[in-house]
């Protein structure tokens, strides 16, 4: 089939954002899909919460026995804000 002349340049709007994206593809070593790969399956093995500090927490809090002030609070929250903003 031949492309008409008409066809051509909407043809070449496509070949050009094609070759634009995929131009953009990022190429990854053997190595790295391996240590990816590693580090997945850390992640899938350890547990999302850590039981043994919930509890902990959760008895002391029950107890009555767990104290933070406001103050320790404000001054973590502001800690992260300020980290935040330098990356």
């Amino acid at each position: 089939m031949k492309a008409s002349i008409q066809e051509a340049p909407t043809t070449a709007k496509y070949a050009d954002e094609y070759a634009e994206v995929h131009a953009e593809a990022t190429v990854y070593s053997r190595e790295t899909l391996t240590e990816a790969r590693r580090v997945a399956k850390l992640a899938e093995a350890s547990p999302d919460v850590r039981e043994e500090i919930v509890a902990s927490l959760r008895a002391r809090i029950e107890s009555g026995s767990y104290h933070i002030s406001a103050e320790s609070i404000a001054e973590r929250i502001m800690q992260r804000a300020l980290e935040s903003r330098m990356r």
